[in-house]
């Protein structure tokens, strides 16, 4: 007869233990969190380590059983670096055997990480990310639009699916954590004061690239239609001194608005954000992590399109704000965002705020009869 394990440690050694390995960008990261999470769920079985940057590993931090490896490329540098810093990953590792290493970056320095897991017999496998199915689409725009190809999250689920892990991306459970930090309860205990129903909205104007930035003249115009509701209380959210300066100006105009840029840690934002009613956002990191936390995402698109896989996660196709194809016919022009053809930068003005207004009243009219 088997015998079973007699400690903590020897099921350790028999647990299959499953590497996740995405350092950036933060929006990536964060559309690999509903994976992790339908894991943790549907395989509570499996030992989990996400290797990501020392700034990203607050997405991770309300998923229990999870480990979190951070890996700093500034203090890692180099071949010699990631060698320093695999032995380190090698002292996390219960069992070989029972390891698998997933990449789920597919980069040069995620592939010399695979290239040393053979190394030492650590098992690996790869995402594929569909460069070269992206590539085409741009070529085709109208045809591509027509034609959605797998979404990040489904890549990142197909790998796992492979190892015999499938999962059930909308059978998962996305919650709210289950304890806020207290400067965060404050600050919206302040908003909600006095007030028997408010409805926080957060918009999300810029990105990293001008060409899916929602321009201040249109945000302007955004923030007039909502300021008419007083139960509504409007967060900005962004980074850096310029956006502060705008942000600041515009809370002066309008005192339902609020300027969230540089008030808290990106520990505290990860907890406002997951306290939304609705989050307005461009193309960016900010659609991506109120999708984590199942806030309905209304999501402006510039010169890119949901088509190309970078939609938020589990959204309906009715929160997605496409500009005019017809005076912008080559959207999407670039997988990224950070190239498009003369003007298009001023293609996401095209879209209507009276449509975003109302698609906002909607999803705010089922929250209320929920």
């Amino acid at each position: 007869m088997e015998s079973k394990p007699k400690s903590v440690q020897d099921k350790k050694l028999l647990e299959k233990h499953l590497v996740l390995y995405r350092l950036s960008a933060i929006g990536d990261v964060a559309m690999l969190v509903p994976i992790v999470v339908g894991l943790y769920e549907q395989y509570p079985e499996i030992s989990i380590t996400v290797i990501t940057s020392p700034f990203c590993k607050a997405l991770f931090k309300d998923i229990r059983n999870v480990s979190i490896l951070p890996l700093d490329k500034n203090k890692y540098k180099g071949i010699l670096g990631l060698v320093s810093f695999f032995k380190i990953f090698l002292d996390t590792i219960p069992n070989k055997d029972q390891t698998t290493f997933v990449d789920m970056h597919a980069v040069l320095r995620s592939h010399f990480m695979r290239v040393l897991c053979r190394r030492y017999g650590i098992s690996s496998v790869v995402f594929n990310k569909g460069t070269r199915q992206k590539r085409q689409a741009l070529r085709n725009p109208s045809k591509s639009r027509s034609s959605y190809l797998p979404s990040t999250h489904q890549r990142y689920a197909n790998i796992l699916s492979k190892l015999g892990y499938p999962i059930d991306l909308e059978a998962l459970h996305l919650s709210c954590p289950k304890v806020l930090d207290l400067h965060v309860i404050h600050y919206l205990d302040k908003l909600k004061f006095g007030k028997d129903k408010v409805y926080c909205i957060g918009i999300a104007p810029f990105s990293k690239h001008k060409g899916k930035d929602y321009p201040i003249a249109s945000l302007e115009v955004l923030l007039e239609a909502l300021s008419v509701h007083i139960n509504f209380r409007i967060l900005l959210f962004g980074g850096g001194e310029q956006q502060n300066s705008i942000f600041q100006q515009m809370t002066e105009n309008w005192v339902q608005v609020y300027n969230v840029c540089g008030q808290f840690s990106f520990k505290q934002e990860l907890d406002l954000i997951s306290q939304l009613d609705t989050m307005i956002s461009v193309d960016s990191a900010n659609a991506h992590i109120a999708a984590m936390y199942n806030v309905p995402v209304l999501s402006l698109w510039g010169v890119t399109h949901p088509c190309m896989g970078f939609a938020p996660f589990r959204q309906s196709d009715l929160n997605h704000f496409i500009p005019d194809l017809n005076q912008y016919p080559q959207i999407p022009t670039a997988i990224f965002g950070d190239s498009y053809p003369l003007g298009y930068d001023k293609a996401i003005t095209t879209i209507p705020v009276d449509k975003i207004i109302s698609r906002l009243h909607e999803l705010l009219s089922v929250k209320s009869d929920n």
